[in-house]
């Protein structure tokens, strides 16, 4: 496995950031990829992927938000939100048990091919 080059200088530019986020409850576990632009970093780009995260979820009939886990056997657990969780983002942070910024990619410069 290649180990990123983690140059704060890229941070502080308007580099694509990839970060890889799981989610979990018991055996169940959702992956998802998110991606994030501008000057962060850090857990603090941690947490704003886990926020766009949450912004990007499906909702139910009822506008809460929802997700399908899946455990090792393929079986699907569906997860929503409860009207008396007014967590927001918060309800998704209490699941995430892991969290990797797997990627980022250099401005292209104007003209580049």
């Amino acid at each position: 496995m290649a180990i990123l080059n983690y140059d704060p200088n890229l941070f502080r530019k308007f580099h694509k950031k990839t970060v890889k986020l799981i989610f979990g409850l018991w055996e169940y576990r959702l992956e998802t990829t998110v991606y994030a632009t501008g000057n962060i970093m850090g857990a603090d780009l941690i947490e704003f992927a886990v926020e766009k995260a949450y912004a990007l979820l499906e909702t139910n009939d009822y506008g809460s938000p929802k997700l399908i886990m899946k455990n090792e056997a393929g079986e699907t657990l569906l997860v929503e939100q409860d009207d008396d969780e007014a967590d927001g983002e918060d309800w998704l942070k209490k699941m995430l048990v892991s969290a990797e910024i797997v990627a980022i990619e250099a401005e292209k410069k104007a003209g580049a091919a």
